[in-house]
This record gives C-alpha cells, structure tokens and sequence, in this order.
C-alpha cells in the first residue's frame, strides 16, 4: 500500500518525503508495519489506535528502539481524537479488520490538507477480484 501512495505523489511530482501520514488501525500487525515502512520513506507517521490500550504506544516505542525512527501516536476511539488527526494529515492509510468502517465521509471531510487516502480493504479486494478474473479465463496463478 505504501509502494502504490509512492507512485501515486510521483505522479504529481511529490514524495512521502516530510508527508504528514496518519495510520489507522494501527493496533494491528499490517498497521504497525504500513506505518514503519512510510517512516523509513521519509514520512511523519502517525499511528492512531481505535480504543486506548498500550498497544500502540508500545508498538511506537519498538519501532523508533529498532529502526530508529520517531512515530507519533494517536488515540483515535472518538470522533474528536479522529478528526484531530486528519486535520493536519495529507496521506491517510486504515487498516482495520475486514468489514470495520474506521472513517467516515464526514471524518474524511475534515481532513483539509487530504491528497490520498487508501484502505487495506480495497486492495484486498482488488487481489481478489484479480483472482477471480485469472480463474474465469483458466490462466494459472
């Protein structure tokens, strides 16, 4: 996902370098990752949790002591502590659960400096989708 936000700010001449990049569902294993591998590009992550346990910031603290890279953490278990992550953010990445709506429209339209916004979900459904065709026209995997 952070490869294909890459090549999307290419195309309009930009980069993740000094990107505000907020991560939801950043409890999670794909968070957690999505949100090291846009620092190590050069972005000012920010990993937003849905309720407000350790897991994040502790996720946070391990990353920064491994890899030496600073990400910001975020409570996002209300509507306000979301909004006021994607006020300042410019690239928003969710990986929630299948299934888990982590924003709404009316969440997204807050975010003023918005340039892309990408879930997990869609490119999951797009590898299925691409499956599917491949097994329609009998073509191996």
């Amino acid at each position: 996902m952070v490869a294909a936000v890459e090549k999307q700010l290419t195309k309009s001449g930009g980069t993740l370098e000094g990107a505000k990049l907020a991560v939801f569902g950043a409890k999670g294993i794909v968070g957690g990752i999505l949100g090291g591998i846009a620092a190590d590009s050069g972005a000012e992550v920010t990993l937003v949790g849905h309720d407000r346990s350790e897991v994040v910031p502790q996720k946070a603290a391990q990353f920064e002591q491994r890899f030496g890279k600073h990400l910001k953490v975020a409570d996002g278990s209300s509507e306000e502590g979301r909004r006021a992550v994607l006020a300042d953010a410019e690239i928003v990445l969710t990986a929630a659960k299948a299934g888990v709506q982590v924003l709404s429209r009316a969440d997204l339209a807050t975010a003023k400096h918005l340039r892309i916004a990408a879930e997990k979900l869609l490119e999951e459904r797009i590898v299925e989708e691409r499956i599917d065709r491949l097994q329609q026209q009998r073509l191996p995997l």
